[in-house]
């Protein structure tokens, strides 16, 4: 008898808060500011301007539909950062309760964004909504908008679900097709999520007019703070086949940017499919300017980020290496990146020839000048022919080199999207190497550089603040040995207050 009662409790409790629940919303002036708040909320504390509330809903789906949200910088701001037409989205409750990811209904209209606030450039979303061909059973969120002048759609397979109201629900489903397209790229992939701790990209597959990268890439969680990225990626049909093994750690102790240690291998390389213009390397390039990324990216505490926004440091194994006519069997090398310091040790062939010195990239903050440093050592020739190609043929004749020193120096023109070339000698054994170009302008990058031989080019002398010139002498110090780059660089002097 107890037990009935308890049950009938139960049960009459239950149906009192879903009859509560179900009354619950509308589109007063108290849910109109609850929404509003909760946005600013959302927004980092922004002021927000909510045009209508249409409607506010709990049970059975949790519902929003509002229009004309405008995110401003300030309260008195006439032009948003953000703004938005229409969003309407419904979630079932007891999914939102047990935070389940589905969704009854997903429709944003005419949201915009003003430069600089997700990109560079003006960001739009024309339009957003789930497709569901009800004829083939099959659902697809659609997105669609301008970044820039440049147009980009996005397509993500659903799986469609019969909730317990008979409503239509959707999610991601364990293996979900993708397709992105902007400008003249397309990326596209199965998204396959087996379990929370491991998701797969199948079939992925990135191209721009004749260049076309795919593979598998596999993504593991290790902890809350760790991932393992894994995976193997063929470039120009399985030209260059490159297999990277990497832990990324986001645990950004002592607000550090996220760290990338682990190993590269390939199995065969070309180098043209990595560098220079119509490589992997310029894909990513006209993508990322496209998006309006110019000149050299910083990062979030304003240290140049020379390979990405992350500190690393990577292992580089490579086998059968074809470059411009030069064959390696074997090469290997270290990477390493830190907050504004870029440092590629000694190139190593097969049986541990040493084919280039390490090579040393920084901006100093106080002068803002970038910074390159080759070693002494030997160079092998074939290995940088792609760069070298316009000195005289009896140069390029040549194996190797012994390189003395070489140094760089630029300056970033921010107003004119301009890398300047300050200065640049490479001293060898066979003359000094000097830059024909005095600036690079919008669009290039040092690989875009020319180069002659020239007697009346000097080497440069620099001084560096306590940490960069610290970074520098522990490596020209690594061999045990004096290096001949040594008498150009100096140490700042203290300013005395």
């Amino acid at each position: 008898m107890l037990l009935l009662r308890i049950c009938f409790f139960v049960c009459a409790f239950t149906l009192i808060v879903i009859t509560v629940l179900a009354n619950m919303g509308g589109s007063g002036e108290t849910w109109h500011e609850g929404v509003r708040s909760f946005i600013s909320e959302f927004a980092g504390g922004r002021p927000v301007k909510l045009g209508k509330l249409n409607h506010m809903g709990f049970f059975p789906i949790v519902l929003v539909d509002i229009d004309d949200v405008e995110i401003l910088a300030k309260p008195d701001d006439t032009v948003p950062l953000i703004e938005v037409e229409k969003f309407r989205i419904g979630m079932p409750f007891l999914d939102v309760a047990t935070r389940s990811p589905r969704i009854t209904e997903f429709y944003v209209e005419g949201l915009s964004a003003i430069k600089g606030v997700f990109m560079p450039k003006e960001f739009s979303l024309k339009k957003l909504f789930i497709d569901h061909d009800q004829e083939s059973a099959q659902a697809a969120l659609r997105v669609n908008g301008k970044i820039g002048l440049q147009s980009w759609s996005l397509d993500v397979g659903l799986e469609v679900q019969k909730g317990i109201t008979g409503k239509n629900s959707y999610v991601l489903a364990s293996k979900s097709p993708f397709s992105f397209d902007f400008a003249d790229i397309n990326i596209k992939g199965i998204y396959n999520h087996a379990s929370p701790s491991h998701l797969k990209i199948e079939g992925f597959e990135l191209r721009a007019g004749e260049k076309v990268i795919n593979g598998d890439i596999i993504i593991s969680l290790l902890s809350s703070e760790l991932l393992k990225l894994k995976g193997t990626l063929n470039i120009q049909h399985g030209r260059t086949i490159i297999s990277p093994d990497l832990v990324i750690d986001l645990s950004h102790k002592d607000g550090a940017p996220a760290q990338v240690s682990g190993d590269i291998t390939s199995e065969k390389l070309v180098l043209d499919d990595i560098l220079g213009e119509e490589s992997v390397f310029g894909v990513l390039t006209r993508l990322r300017e496209l998006m309006g990324y110019q000149g050299v990216v910083h990062r979030v505490d304003g240290a140049p980020a020379f390979l990405g926004t992350y500190d690393m440091n990577l292992h580089a194994f490579l086998n059968n290496v074809e470059a411009q006519g030069a064959f390696y069997e074997a090469l290997s090398f270290d990477v390493f990146q830190e907050a504004g310091r870029l440092r590629i040790g000694s190139v190593i062939g097969k049986d541990e020839r040493k084919l280039m010195p390490p090579f040393m990239l920084m901006q100093d903050p106080k002068s803002e000048r970038i910074i390159s440093i080759i070693q002494d050592g030997s160079l092998d020739i074939g290995l940088l022919r792609p760069w070298l190609k316009h000195l005289p043929s009896a140069f390029l004749a040549k194996q190797a080199t012994n390189v003395n020193c070489g140094i760089g120096v630029f300056f970033e023109d921010k107003d004119m999207g301009t890398l300047n070339i300050e200065a640049f000698a490479l001293d060898t054994s066979d003359g000094r190497i000097a830059a024909t170009e005095k600036r690079l302008d919008e669009g290039q990058s040092p690989l875009n550089m020319h180069f002659e031989l020239s007697d009346d080019v000097a080497l440069k002398n620099i001084a560096l603040s306590k940490g960069y010139y610290d970074f520098v002498q522990s490596s020209l110090q690594e061999a045990g040995k004096g290096s001949s780059c040594t008498p150009y660089i100096s140490l700042q002097e203290l300013k005395q207050e």
